[in-house]
């Protein structure tokens, strides 16, 4: 099984915010893929903690 994603928020530096499905079976996290001026490094994180940490941000 392959990964699928879908595109939930772009920040205003064009960064994506991605829910990510990984191969585990009901795995889903939140994927930050950054623009070079941003980092360039993709990190994922459970949605629950993108959820609360983002409370209040364009990202939620």
């Amino acid at each position: 099984m392959e990964n699928h994603t879908r595109l939930c928020y772009t920040s205003s530096n064009g960064d994506p915010w991605l829910l990510a499905k990984l191969r585990a079976p009901g795995e889903i996290t939140a994927r930050h893929e950054p623009n070079d001026a941003s980092g360039g490094r993709t990190s994922d994180i459970d949605v629950e903690t993108f959820a609360a940490s983002k409370s209040g941000s364009q990202e939620h």
